[in-house]
């Protein structure tokens, strides 16, 4: 996945802390279709039909509870991430077009970039 927006901005945070209380209103089934439409790319759907199925699982796999706590933590979040100050060996890469699902939406891309960097080429 890719990382959200750091501080989380006021309309998506009012999303999120909605999508937590719907979720433990009703669990996670309400949401699920909604979340694939507006996290994955449209470039990916038509070549990689699976990915819906695959975001599908993984969201129905959650605990309601600990997912509608981390939407509130992000919903509620007013300070930004300090990406700057990570100092391990990381990596940073940019999958074109994809959305939020890198892994699911183009696992080949997400593998030739992570390959090199497990590998410590």
């Amino acid at each position: 996945m890719s990382p959200s927006e750091s501080p989380m901005g006021e309309a998506n945070g009012k999303n999120l802390r909605e999508r937590a209380a719907t979720v433990r209103k009703l669990g996670i089934p309400p949401i699920v279709q909604g979340m694939v439409d507006i996290s994955t790319s449209p470039k990916y759907k038509p070549h990689n039909p699976n990915t819906a199925m695959e975001i599908h699982s993984t969201l129905l796999g959650q605990d309601p509870e600990g997912y509608a706590k981390g939407c509130v933590a992000l919903g509620t979040s007013t300070e930004a991430l300090p990406v700057g100050q990570i100092s391990a060996k990381d990596i940073l890469e940019v999958i074109s077009q994809a959305g939020y699902w890198h892994i699911f939406e183009d696992a080949e891309e997400v593998a030739n970039y992570l390959g090199p960097f497990l590998r410590d080429e």
